[in-house]
């Protein structure tokens, strides 16, 4: 267990971290109760509060926190704050998403703000406004609707 401090590098398997700033290195299972997340590269295991500012997330549970910049390949996402960054792959549940790039991957709710959607499956939630990407069109179109009511409504046309 790492409870208060600052780890400059480290390869962590496992464990408990309790507070403090981690700068860089590999995370592998485990939880993280809170701190702030610099740089680095996440293995699986649960999220449950910080900051994210930087970095790759490679599967594992987000329960709540601020993810502010870096890649997201694949988990779930059950809560919290998504600022900017690119999702490639996962299950959304809920949250705010106030902007971004998302490329695939399964919305079931939450809040999108803003941002960019290129592809995946919107299932529920409220859709704020944003680009979408339209193959057909090969272009971005920005939309006040949801990406699967835009489509289904361009299917009726």
């Amino acid at each position: 267990t790492w409870c208060t401090g600052l780890s400059i590098y480290a390869d962590w398997h496992g464990g408990t971290w309790k507070g403090g700033t981690w700068q860089n290195g590999e995370r592998r299972d485990g939880k993280w109760l809170s701190g702030d997340w610099h740089k680095g590269l996440w293995h699986k295991g649960t999220w449950r509060s910080g900051r994210w500012y930087k970095g790759a997330w490679n599967n594992g549970t987000w329960c709540t926190g601020e993810w502010h910049d870096g890649y997201w390949n694949g988990g779930t996402w059950c809560g919290g704050e998504w600022f900017g960054g690119t999702h490639y792959s996962g299950l959304w549940k809920s949250g705010t998403w106030h902007n971004g790039t998302w490329y695939t991957g399964v919305w079931k709710g939450g809040r999108w703000r803003s941002g960019t959607w290129l592809g995946g499956t919107w299932e529920g939630g409220t859709w704020e406004g944003g680009e979408i990407y339209d193959l057909n069109l090969d272009e971005f179109v920005k939309s006040d609707v949801n990406p699967r009511d835009y489509f289904e409504k361009k299917k009726k046309k």
